[in-house]
């Protein structure tokens, strides 16, 4: 008895489910968010005035709660911020050297890295999409004020004080 063939629709059906399927099990695919390595680490952290990056790993029950608010955030930050900022993540297991490099040892960890160079102070705020993208709003933030009256200047050096 010869085999029994699927119909063709069915085959290929089966055929085109099999890319959406291995994207949907690896769970860090995000058009938005770089997956960061160590081979292409400092090329991408080096094209952005700014970076915020994900330290994760998979079994971290935490890294899990946090990837869809961070897959949101990223979104909504490369579509204001498409030419200056960097949202990116690294896997720790699999670039266990760019974790040991960056003195990551719990999960997530979040830093920024400023003109290429990594900021001290790790990000501790809320986890929510709102609050990580009013964190990087507010980094993005032009430090320097014009003011054009002295009014202007008193109001923001002596607030608080009578003169």
């Amino acid at each position: 008895m010869a085999p029994r063939l699927l119909p063709l629709r069915p085959r290929l059906a089966a055929a085109a489910l099999i890319p959406i399927a291995l994207l949907w099990t690896t769970g860090n695919v995000s058009a938005d968010s770089e997956q960061l390595s160590s081979a292409n680490y400092d090329s991408l952290i080096g094209s952005k005035e700014f970076a915020f990056v994900n330290f994760y790993a998979d079994w971290c029950r935490f890294s899990q709660m946090l990837k869809p608010m961070w897959d949101e955030m990223a979104k909504q930050i490369k579509d204001a911020y498409p030419d200056r900022v960097l949202i990116g993540k690294v896997d720790c297991d699999r670039e266990s050297g760019l974790a040991q490099k960056f003195n990551v040892n719990k999960y997530p960890t979040m830093k920024l890295v400023r003109n290429g160079r990594i900021v001290r102070k790790e990000y501790r705020g809320q986890r929510s999409v709102e609050a990580l993208v009013n964190f990087v709003r507010d980094q993005m933030k032009d430090p320097m004020e014009r003011v054009e009256t002295l009014k202007d200047v008193m109001d923001k050096v002596f607030l608080g004080y009578e003169y």
